[in-house]
């Protein structure tokens, strides 16, 4: 089986005729590929003119004319069926044993571009890796890396290169999927003592004024498709508040509304407000206890 294959070969570079012969083949097989997976390029930008489409268009056409090729190339190469099968089968065990890895990427490639986890816009969180998604291939995808979102949404001028594996073996959370808007949780701390039932008013209140202006500020058309998340999800409800015990008091949290790009100013903005309001209301916030660290 292994000499046929060599002789095969040897056949082929020891007869300068067969050589040259099998040359052409192969630059015409190049060349052909080249000039079709151009040739599909240009119907796809004039056939859609949806970004997404166009790219996920392009990447399987890359696909099914690289293979094909390959396959066309090896069987130049190697004459005979029968040892190019040999020669395929042998190619495959060997790259299926040796990159498992890169095997489970393309996977992931493929599993992108069918069930869309994320695409190339959005901005996502990921083993943690923050950024804005710019590019994806058979093997990763590249972010626009941006500071923790809580704390800073500008980008950092970085690139972050991840496998594609990552999308099976990570959680991968979308701040951007389908809109650009999430719902984020805040809290504050109240003391043992402090009129809870009064407490929880003033934060639903501050949810509620929190909540009216993010309606103003963005119009109906932007927010229709997060509105229909709110409403399956939250029995319509699109702030809520809620309180559970503390180590040192009583934690009220307050779910509100935001845009991706907003959480960190809204999170900052909402939790001043809440205090404001416990203080406005007589509400005993608790003195922090600072313990010194022991060995």
């Amino acid at each position: 089986m292994f000499q046929e294959i060599i002789d095969n070969m040897g056949e082929g570079v020891s007869n300068p005729e067969e050589f040259g012969r099998r040359l052409l083949a192969s630059l015409g097989t190049i060349a052909l590929a080249y000039l079709a997976s151009k040739l599909v390029g240009l119907l796809a930008r004039k056939l859609t003119s949806n970004d997404d489409r166009e790219i996920m268009i392009l990447r399987l056409s890359r696909l099914f004319i690289t293979l094909p090729a390959i396959v066309l190339l090896i069987y130049i190469w190697f004459q005979g069926v029968g040892s190019a099968a040999i020669f395929i089968i042998l190619m495959v065990a060997t790259i299926t044993l040796a990159l498992k890895d890169m095997i489970v990427d393309i996977v992931a490639y493929f599993y992108t571009i069918f069930r869309h986890p994320f695409r190339i816009g959005d901005v996502i969180e990921i083993a943690g890796q923050r950024g804005q998604v710019v590019d994806f291939d058979f093997l990763q995808f590249n972010l626009a890396e941006m500071g923790g979102l809580v704390e800073n949404i500008r980008p950092t001028g970085r690139y972050i290169s991840l496998p594609n594996r990552f999308i099976f073996e990570k959680v991968l959370t979308n701040y951007s999927h389908d809109h650009d808007f999430v719902v984020v949780e805040t809290s504050i701390l109240i003391a043992f003592d402090a009129d809870r039932d009064v407490a929880l008013g003033a934060a639903e209140q501050v949810a509620a004024d929190h909540h009216q202006a993010f309606l103003d500020q963005h119009d109906e058309e932007e927010l229709e498709e997060f509105t229909r998340f709110i409403e399956g999800f939250q029995n319509e409800q699109a702030t809520f508040s809620r309180i559970m015990m503390d180590d040192n008091g009583f934690r009220i949290f307050v779910q509100f509304c935001s845009a991706y790009y907003q959480i960190a100013g809204r999170t900052s903005e909402i939790e001043c407000q809440l205090y404001d309001a416990m203080v406005a209301k007589g509400i005993t916030l608790p003195v922090p206890l600072h313990l010194p660290k022991t060995d």
